[in-house]
């Protein structure tokens, strides 16, 4: 690792130019996964998903046209910043009717991010956020961001009827 880590600090650029380098390559292959990705749902429950991985999904999806359903759930670490970077996507996709969040560390930062998301995409029918770290002022973003839209099911707390129809 020493060796390695020697070598590439002494390239152009070191750390910095190889970290973009991995991320420009994550993103070529979010793409051509994006385009060639047929399938309606993305389940990846209980993977030990980062926030890094969070946002390679969140780049299939911007370009998406056939994902309806995504579940991330129990994947405690992709935190705020995953749910930040699902909030983008959620901007410019119209497909995506379902999101299952929930125990996946997401908070106050993630709640705002999401909420944001959800006063301009109208597709998103569910968004399942309960057992995250979410405070009352993130939950209330987040109710404010879907009132008045008939049948959405956001479901904030482990006691919130949860349906399974799709």
């Amino acid at each position: 690792k020493a060796t390695i880590d020697g070598f590439v600090e002494a390239m152009p650029g070191g750390f910095e130019k190889l970290n973009a380098t991995i991320t420009e390559a994550i993103q070529k292959a979010a793409a051509v996964s994006a385009a060639q990705f047929s399938d309606w749902i993305i389940d990846l429950p209980e993977k030990g998903l980062t926030a890094h991985d969070a946002a390679v999904v969140a780049e299939i999806l911007k370009s998406n046209t056939s994902v309806m359903k995504v579940e991330l759930n129990f994947n405690k670490e992709i935190g705020d910043e995953g749910a930040k970077a699902l909030a983008e996507a959620l901007k410019v996709n119209t497909t995506v009717k379902r999101l299952d969040l929930r125990s996946c560390g997401v908070g106050d930062d993630g709640a705002a991010a999401l909420a944001e998301a959800l006063r301009s995409n109208t597709s998103l029918t569910k968004l399942v956020l309960h057992i995250n770290g979410i405070g009352e002022q993130g939950k209330q973003l987040l109710r404010d961001a879907v009132a008045g839209r008939q049948g959405f099911v956001l479901t904030l707390d482990e006691d919130e009827e949860e349906d399974e129809d799709y």
